[in-house]
């Protein structure tokens, strides 16, 4: 190769040109060590939001059966409606309707938000814990459906649905009723291929955020 003069005069200044490869090179290598590096501690940190998050929700049901008799939500219509029970599928947030079976609308006070009663007509409010970070990304905004709650209790013949069923007027199971509630969970983050209201894949890699009837939260392997 020849190098002009200009040319052989600043690269003995600096670096030579096979110096100056070498360093591009070990910043290229570095790039591509931090980059996952920096996705994964972000996930990770979206993964703790969203535990937090079912934990408050659990304290916010564990609240709202102390002041039913220890039922839960979905036991007793709210008010002006008939419909008892929460669907499978909940969304993350709510409005001013009664006829929803959606667990925002009976917990959002103990959450510090306002009753679903006095919400402007019209108005779809994300109610903040309800929104996990790493399944807001993937959608790209706070409106739809992330959680579903269990409607199967024991895993077996029985499909006895802790939470109720709208669709056949079934009401929520009281908090004594519910053996084993370490063991039995609650509600877990979620998707659903080929519904717009949900994500596709799993907000979390691999894993669900779990929340258990004890209002203990872990997170579960998942395919």
């Amino acid at each position: 190769m020849h190098l002009n003069p200009s040319t052989r005069h600043y690269l003995a200044a600096g670096f030579t040109l096979i110096e100056l490869l070498t360093v591009i090179a070990i910043i290229g290598i570095l790039a591509a060590i931090i980059i996952p590096t920096v996705g994964k501690v972000r996930e990770t940190a979206r993964a703790a939001t969203c535990a937090s998050n079912l934990r408050q929700i659990g304290a916010a049901v564990a609240m709202y059966a102390e002041d039913h008799k220890g039922w839960l939500p979905g036991h007793f219509p709210l008010p002006g409606s008939t419909k008892k029970g929460l669907w499978n599928g909940q969304r993350t947030y709510y409005q001013h309707s009664e006829n929803e079976g959606m667990l925002a609308h009976y917990v959002a006070p103990y959450l510090g938000m306002p009753a679903w009663d006095t919400l402007p007509a019209g108005e779809n409010r994300a109610i903040p814990v309800f929104v996990c970070p790493s399944w807001q990304s993937i959608r790209g905004r706070d409106f739809g459906r992330a959680w579903a709650l269990n409607y199967d209790l024991y895993n077996d013949s029985t499909k006895t649905k802790p939470w109720g069923d709208p669709s056949v007027a079934q009401v929520a199971m009281g908090l004594s009723e519910i053996d084993s509630p370490s063991a039995r969970w609650a509600m877990r983050d979620h998707y659903k291929a080929g519904d717009p209201e949900f994500i596709d894949r799993l907000a979390h890699p691999n894993k669900r955020n779990v929340l258990y009837f004890d209002w203990h939260v872990k997170a579960a392997r998942s395919n």
